[in-house]
């Protein structure tokens, strides 16, 4: 698998960051990587990652540490938790099966879900195997 992680410039400032107007301290730059998986029949699926990462400017820059080119070395992964990923807000991030808008859930407790970008290429997704099957099997019969 290629470690390139390539950042999308959408914004004019260093690494292609932006502002919004509602966060103006706030800086995003948008990352992605071209990955490869099995599918579920075992079959290899090339996917699309893609990352925001957020805070002040330099700490966007420091994370990112693009070459010339616009590439980062690193791997860009899944992180899930029970941890709601904006505090105060419990639908961002939730992870939904597919799209049945059914929340997964482990012992009644929400997942959240994030995409990280982790400068070890050989970081791993964290992933939280969920328990309501049978609901989300329901709503799509």
């Amino acid at each position: 698998m290629k470690h390139d992680v390539t950042i999308k410039p959408v914004g004019h400032y260093p690494a292609g960051a932006y502002r919004e107007a509602k966060t103006p301290n706030t800086y995003f730059a948008m990352v992605s990587q071209t990955i490869e998986i099995l599918g579920p029949k075992g079959e290899l699926r090339t996917i699309l990652r893609t990352a925001i990462i957020a805070g002040d400017l330099a700490d966007v820059i420091k994370d990112c540490k693009p070459n010339e080119a616009g590439i980062v070395q690193g791997k860009i992964v899944i992180i899930e938790s029970f941890k709601p990923i904006v505090p105060g807000d419990k639908h961002i991030g939730l992870k939904v099966a597919g799209h049945s808008c059914i929340p997964c859930t482990y012992k009644g407790r929400s997942i959240y879900m994030q995409l990280k970008l982790k400068t070890d290429v050989n970081a791993k997704d964290m992933r939280i195997q969920h328990d309501n099957g049978d609901e989300i099997r329901k709503a799509f019969a």
